[in-house]
C-alpha cells in the first residue's frame, strides 16, 4: 500500500444542521437489517486509475465523485477527464484540498444534482440517521479521517454504498479494490459527519432536503 498523503479537504456546506444535543453515545448505531441495495457501486482507485503522479495521492474527491457518476450514468465518465474538469472549476485548492460544494456542483456536467451536507454540529445519532436516510436511495460520498482513524490528521473521502445491520459497506479510492466493510461503531469514530449526495437531476428526495 502506498502511504497516503492528502491536503486538507475543504467543505463549503450548502446545508448545515446545527443541533448540538450534548452527550455523544458510544454505542454502535444501526439500522434494521435488509438486503443490500447499493453494493454494486462502480469502483475507481486514485492509485490505479488516475494517470498523473501528482494527483494519485490527492485524488480521493475526484475518484469518489467518478464512482457516483458512473453509478447513475454508466459509461459517461473518465476519472482523468473529471480530474481536469475539477481543476479548471476550482474544486481543489492547493495546500487546502477538495471543496465539497464544488465537487457536488461538478456533477451537473453529467446531468446529475449534487448537494453537500455538514452535520458536524449534530449528535452522532442525528447525523447517522440522516446519512442512513439518503443511503436508502443510493450511495453517498462521506468525509472521514484517513482509515477511519480519529487520530489521523489526513482527511479523506470515500463512497458509502450501504449500511446493513451493524455493517457499513464502502469503496475507498485509496485502496486498489472495492467492497470494504467496517462496523458502524468504527465508522462513527472516523466519520466527520459531512457528506455529499449525488442523484439524478430534479431528484425529489434530494430537493426535499434543501
Amino acid at each position: 500500500m502506498i502511504p497516503y498523503i492528502d491536503a486538507q479537504t475543504f467543505f463549503q456546506p450548502l446545508v448545515t444542521f446545527t443541533q448540538t444535543t450534548s452527550g455523544f453515545s458510544d454505542r454502535a448505531v444501526s439500522v434494521p437489517a435488509e438486503e443490500p441495495k447499493s453494493l454494486d457501486v462502480p469502483f475507481y482507485s486514485q492509485l490505479n486509475d488516475i494517470q498523473s503522479p501528482d494527483w494519485k495521492k490527492r485524488g480521493c474527491g475526484v475518484a469518489s465523485l467518478a464512482m457516483l457518476i458512473e453509478y447513475y450514468k454508466p459509461g459517461t465518465v473518465s476519472v482523468n477527464t473529471l480530474l481536469k474538469q475539477a481543476i479548471v472549476s476550482g474544486a481543489y485548492l492547493q495546500n487546502a484540498g477538495w471543496k465539497h460544494r464544488d465537487l457536488a456542483l461538478l456533477s451537473k456536467k453529467y446531468g446529475l444534482e449534487g448537494q453537500n451536507y455538514d452535520l458536524s454540529g449534530s449528535t452522532k445519532d442525528v447525523a447517522f440517521a440522516e446519512i442512513s436516510e439518503f443511503l436508502k436511495d443510493g450511495p453517498v460520498m462521506a468525509s472521514i479521517y484517513y482509515k477511519f482513524d480519529p487520530k489521523s490528521t489526513i482527511p479523506h473521502l470515500v463512497v458509502i454504498n450501504n449500511i446493513v445491520g451493524d455493517t457499513v459497506y464502502y469503496n475507498d479510492p485509496a485502496e486498489k479494490n472495492a467492497g470494504k466493510q467496517i462496523s458502524t461503531a468504527d465508522f462513527l469514530k472516523g466519520w466527520k459527519k459531512r457528506f455529499i449526495v449525488v442523484r439524478p437531476g430534479n431528484n425529489e428526495v434530494l430537493l426535499a432536503k434543501k
